[in-house]
């Protein structure tokens, strides 16, 4: 488990640096990254996205890119103020997101994103995925 910082270089590490938080393009991709996770285990994960920068204003990590849909928010989440700024999911029935404490630790989900990768396809589209689990 990892506070955002730390999940970001592991990510990092485990793809010989071509890997980062999951950044999901569309609300699909985050349906079936969930659904995978979901299936391996009930946690929540972070993902490469957040609010750190403007307030409500959601990018991506890797880019600053502002997301091009409208998430579905647990009840009482979304834009929650200073001190929760990094997105991940909520383990549930279907996919919902959290903004949460950057600093707190939690699995996450990684994606491999070679910078040679055909640029006609959205990098995280036919990414290899690293979804970081723990047992207890």
């Amino acid at each position: 488990m990892y506070n955002y910082e730390d999940a970001k270089q592991n990510c990092e590490a485990r793809f010989n640096n071509d890997g980062r938080l999951f950044e999901p393009k569309s609300w699909d991709e985050n349906e079936v990254a969930f659904q995978v996770g979901k299936a391996l285990a009930t946690q929540n994960w972070r993902i490469g996205i957040n609010d750190k920068q403007n307030e409500g204003q959601f990018v991506f990590e890797s880019d600053g890119t502002p997301i091009s849909y409208s998430p579905t928010w647990y009840f009482g989440f979304g834009a929650k103020g200073t001190n929760y700024n990094c997105i991940i999911f909520f383990t549930g029935s279907t996919v919902k997101w959290l903004d949460y404490h950057c600093t707190s630790k939690l699995s996450s989900i990684c994606e491999y994103s070679h910078p040679t990768a055909a640029t006609t396809t959205p990098p995280s589209m036919y990414s290899q995925f690293y979804i970081e689990t723990v047992y207890i």
